[in-house]
């Protein structure tokens, strides 16, 4: 037994409700076009936030680590000078 091009087997787990509406749907539109823009447009405003709330924490840690891993560049390098001057020994 098919409705619509799906196989209805009496012992699947299909529920009675779903198999009505394929009963009800026009063959020449098995998806309603609205039902599926409603899924695409809800999938995009999710990926594009997620998008955008990423975007927004990948500049702000930029701009609070930045400052920290500038200040850690700078204390290595004078480090390093101060180093070196000690391997040469005092100046005289």
């Amino acid at each position: 037994m098919s409705v619509n091009g799906v196989i209805n087997f009496e012992t699947s787990k299909v529920p009675n409700w779903f198999r009505l509406q394929l009963k009800n749907l026009n063959d020449t539109d098995p998806i309603p076009l609205e039902d599926a823009e409603e899924v695409v447009w809800s999938s995009t405003k999710f990926f594009v936030g997620t998008s955008v709330i990423t975007l927004v924490f990948s500049v702000c840690s930029l701009v609070v680590f930045g400052k920290s891993y500038r200040h850690l560049e700078e204390r290595d390098s004078i480090d390093s000078i101060y180093s070196s001057r000690e391997a040469f020994g005092p100046s005289s």
